[in-house]
């Protein structure tokens, strides 16, 4: 297959180290972290041939990023472990710029991103530090940490289908389940996965409440794990890829998509079937490419093009006569945007806040057969150095998972917690290799 090329003309000839894609399906517009200029990247994909609009720079070089179409908003993880947060209604004097910085309060550095649309929540991982930081994105308020979860943390992901947000641990071998729609967010469950994948990447098909996961595991056979989100146990695995990172389920093909850049065969996209699962197709692509995004509009996926003096981005066709492009509504027609340098805007400042009184401790008390760990809610304290956890990369192969008990995983309430935002319908809201993916 044919695979086009796209420069990004603000990185020339270097090669791209993107660690996540994202297309805003409303907008019809693809956002790129890119760690080789600094910033995000904005391209137009109202047509087949995407144009490059603008880089948004950063404070520091992003790690993930996530559309809030609903908000107009995009969200990017940056290194010092704020979150950017980018204006991208077109008819904003301050489109396309960071109109506000997140602190996370953490000194990690702030990974991937995911944004569930019925809450109006962002959840932020910081990858080294075993910790997830949930904002509240209509206040843009930090709401909520919870911290010592696992060595090392990956992929958050949300899946409308159970209104469940997941986060994976590759060097934990596990997946942790969160509850966004309670006040305050609670920590549901920890599964270890008992299969040796470490997964990174995960993609949920939301009407079967099944998942991909992108593992990560080298050793042979290597392999990726379909896994029931409901009973939280692999079903089967499959040998036809593996070595993977990021992972992404397109909902108008019915088509999970998997970025395995280090497979031993040589990096592709694996193409699974969403209903019934099954493997599809690999599509050849280039090592290091770690992060996939998909255009629905025009039935295309896009993603890095990680070779030296190449700067720019991939894209193809998505394989097969079962995707069509979808019919986009009169609303839906973008207007474009004018080509603009890149720009660094300066973050709007934050006044200081008083440091409130400690709040007394509430136990979230867990709904019947359901094994959940309590999480309590505190005044947030300075987060203390990350706690050692238990590996599970070393687990022998085995049909099912095991829920469990986490290690003790504490939240701790911002003075500024609100409460959530009433439960609406959800909406489906990927990275180059890297030591954490969006």
């Amino acid at each position: 297959m044919q695979l086009a090329s796209i420069p990004i003309p603000a990185i020339g000839r270097k090669g791209a180290d993107v660690t996540a894609l994202e297309v805003d399906r409303a907008g019809h517009m693809l956002y790129v972290a890119d760690r080789t200029d600094g910033g995000v990247d904005v391209f137009d994909v109202s047509t087949p041939n995407a144009r490059y609009v603008t880089s948004v720079l950063t404070s520091a070089a992003p790690n993930g990023v996530s559309a809030a179409s609903d908000l107009k908003k995009v969200i990017a993880g940056l290194d010092n472990g704020h979150v950017a947060v980018i204006e991208t209604d077109p008819a904003s004097s301050r489109a396309d710029t960071v109109i506000e910085e997140i602190d996370t309060g953490s000194a990690q550095a702030a990974g991937r991103t995911e944004y569930d649309p019925a809450d109006k929540k962002a959840y932020v991982v910081s990858p080294a530090g075993g910790l997830v930081t949930v904002i509240d994105l209509s206040s843009r308020k930090v709401l909520l940490h919870f911290e010592h979860l696992a060595k090392s943390l990956d992929q958050p992901r949300y899946n409308p289908g159970d209104g469940m947000m997941y986060v994976t641990s590759a060097e934990d071998n596990a997946i942790f389940q969160f509850d966004p729609s309670r006040t305050p967010d609670v920590m549901v469950r920890r599964f270890d996965v008992r299969d040796a994948c470490n997964p990174k990447g995960m993609a949920i098909d939301p009407d079967t409440n099944q998942a991909l996961l992108g593992c990560a595991n080298p050793a042979q056979p290597q392999h990726i794990v379909v896994w029931d989100l409901k009973s939280g146990s692999v079903l089967h695995t499959v040998t036809k890829t593996g070595g993977a990172d990021g992972a992404m389920y397109a909902a108008a093909p019915d088509r999970f998509l998997v970025a395995a850049p280090s497979f031993f065969r040589g990096p592709h996209l694996a193409v699974f079937s969403g209903s019934p699962l099954g493997f599809v197709t690999n599509v050849p692509t280039v090592a290091g490419s770690g992060a996939v995004a998909y255009d629905e509009l025009n039935n295309l996926v896009y993603m890095a093009d990680t070779r030296p003096d190449q700067g720019a981005l991939l894209s193809f066709p998505l394989p097969g006569a079962f995707a069509q492009p979808a019919t986009p509504t009169p609303t839906s027609t973008p207007t474009p945007r004018p080509t603009l340098p890149p720009v660094r805007a300066t973050p709007k400042p934050q006044p200081p806040t008083a440091t409130p009184a400690p709040k007394p401790v509430a136990t979230a008390t867990p709904e019947p057969a359901t094994p959940t760990p309590a999480a309590t809610a505190t005044a947030a304290p300075p987060p203390p150095p990350p706690a050692s956890a238990s590996a599970g990369a070393s687990a022998q192969p085995s049909p099912a998972g095991t829920a469990s008990p986490s290690p003790t995983a504490q939240s701790s309430a911002s003075a500024s917690a609100k409460p959530s935002a009433s439960r609406g319908a959800g909406q489906v809201s990927p990275t180059a290799t890297k030591a954490a993916g969006a």
